[in-house]
């Protein structure tokens, strides 16, 4: 017996289907060098997701915008920071500049 979906319940499961993504965890691999003599010591792998798409920036994640992670038990949760976080952050990091030249200029 065929199954009869409102227009409605279509639309609402074709939404569904495009807010998922199907990604694979691979790996990052990581080179540490000797800070001296700037050589490689070792290789070391580091579990990884890579996200790209047009879909990021519709869902409000555009280039050069702060994210913040939340992890939970079998869950990562990406939130785009609004404009007061990203001015923030912004005015966060022009501090830690001059803090960084002033110790500079003291040592």
């Amino acid at each position: 017996m065929p199954i009869l979906l409102s227009y409605q319940q279509v639309k609402y499961k074709n939404i569904i289907q495009k807010s998922q993504r199907c990604l694979k965890v691979g790996y990052v691999s990581i080179c540490h060098t000797n800070r001296k003599t700037k050589v490689p010591t070792h290789y070391s792998h580091s579990p990884g997701i890579y996200l790209k798409g047009n879909w990021l920036g519709e869902a409000g994640f555009d280039s050069g915008r702060g994210v913040t992670v939340r992890i939970l038990e079998g869950c990562i949760v990406l939130i785009a920071d609004c404009d007061e976080v990203q001015e923030l952050r912004e005015q966060l990091y022009q501090v830690r500049q001059v803090v960084k030249g002033i110790k500079e200029a003291v040592v």
